[in-house]
């Protein structure tokens, strides 16, 4: 089921255009007792089938799948599948793709509401305005909500919208990157995002080598920067705001839950 543990670098994208979900199940994994609590059993299953919990229109629900996966006909799955020898992955989306009725029925879709449905907590949003000084005038509030965010241990992210130099190669205009962390001192206010999707690097102030780290030793080793290349890189909230178009949080906790069907008239 979990071959060498559970790490945003296991997704790999196949022929189904369903980055939005790839996305929140990277997002998902930074946590990985996140990804387990899906699965009523943790196990390979000799018999092919398995339970999965999702939480669909506000109400959690079990959906039960075989371990049967559409291949291409030399071998090797179409769609999602896992960088080592694991099956989580392809089991989740084709749970997924079950909730919904067919594969092709996850095509285009919120990052969002896929969070939602793997955590059952809701989502919140910070759209940052157009107009630079528009954003330097509310700077300290957005830090200070992102920083009340982190310490809570919620799942924080950001999306790129229409920017080539970030695309995967599909139709779908944005991609979301987690944000692991925050550091601020002396002034400068650095986010480290992980890059799981492997095809941008950031050269920038505070990049991977940047003269930034040997000139702030102190931010260094609050950082605990290496320079090792793990798929991670540090940018400051200044260039974040100039590179990305908001910042998303999904608010998972140890909830008491009580969940009550209801309708609006």
């Amino acid at each position: 089921m979990f071959f060498e543990g559970i790490d945003p670098h296991d997704i790999r994208a196949g022929e189904l255009n369903d980055g939005y979900f790839l996305s929140a199940l990277q997002i998902l994994s930074e946590n990985p007792a996140l990804v387990k609590r899906l699965f009523i059993q943790d196990t390979f299953n000799e018999k092919g089938f398995y339970k999965i919990r999702l939480c669909k229109d506000g109400q959690w629900q079990v959906v039960t799948i075989d371990d049967y996966f559409p291949c291409y006909v030399n071998g090797g799955p179409i769609f999602t599948f896992g960088e080592g020898n694991e099956l989580w992955v392809m089991l989740l989306e084709k749970a997924y793709a079950k909730t919904f009725g067919t594969y092709q029925n996850l095509i285009g879709g919120s990052c969002h509401e896929a969070l939602e449905d793997l955590t059952g907590c809701p989502t919140e949003h910070i759209i940052f305005p157009s107009f630079k000084d528009d954003f330097e005038q509310k700077d300290e509030e957005y830090w200070d909500t992102i920083q009340a965010w982190f310490s809570k241990g919620y799942l924080i992210y950001g999306n790129t919208e229409l920017d080539p130099a970030w695309d995967q190669g599909g139709s779908e205009a944005s991609h979301f990157y987690s944000i692991i962390n925050l550091v601020e001192s002396e002034g400068i206010k650095l986010l480290k995002i992980r890059n799981a999707w492997g095809v941008f690097t950031w050269d920038g102030a505070w990049s991977n080598g940047h003269e930034n780290w040997e000139e702030n030793p102190t931010v260094k080793s609050l950082c605990k920067y290496t320079g090792e290349e793990d798929g991670t890189f540090w940018i400051s909230f200044d260039d974040y705001y100039n590179l990305f178009n908001s910042i998303h949080v999904n608010k998972v906790e140890e909830w008491n839950e009580i969940r009550l069907p209801g309708k609006f008239i």
